[in-house]
């Protein structure tokens, strides 16, 4: 899963942290309270092309918005049909 924080000024790439709780950057700062590194969480993600997802992205000291993050996932047949198929409750082993 590739993660970039998307800025009007910028696409930032970021590094998804180890508990999945936020996405950060070491070469970059928020640009409201200058912690360093940037990290950032997604807020309400939606699905935004065949294979991406992305969600308001917020700082995780200040909580204030920093941009958005996009999410591209692996998928054959696209994120909307993955996301029907797993709530359809049927399986197959």
């Amino acid at each position: 899963m590739k993660v970039t924080l998307v800025t009007e000024h910028a696409r930032i790439k970021m590094k998804v942290a180890e508990n999945g709780e936020f996405a950060e950057s070491a070469e970059h700062r928020c640009p409201h309270c200058m912690e360093k590194p940037l990290r950032a969480r997604g807020t309400g993600k939606r699905i935004s092309s065949f294979d991406t997802y992305s969600a308001p992205a917020i700082c995780y000291s200040c909580r204030r918005e920093v941009g958005t993050l996009e999410s591209k996932m692996k998928t054959l047949f696209g994120l909307e049909e993955d996301e029907r198929v797993l709530r359809s409750g049927v399986r197959i082993y």
